[in-house]
């Protein structure tokens, strides 16, 4: 749980130096649409943790 506060931190806290150097050669339609593909392939990941029973914490 603090693993994934502290990444969801460090994220939150990076995107001003990225945000912009993602914006500035394609149109604001275009850069969102690339976050929200980023966040659609993200998905599927828990699946296999959830599904399969795959243990993070022994």
């Amino acid at each position: 749980m603090a693993a994934k506060t502290f990444i969801r931190s460090l994220a939150g806290a990076s995107a001003p130096l990225w945000i912009p150097y993602l914006y500035k050669p394609i149109s604001n339609e275009w850069a969102g649409s690339v976050l929200a593909f980023a966040a659609v392939a993200m998905m599927p990941i828990p699946w296999p943790i959830r599904h399969l029973d795959l243990s993070i914490i022994e």
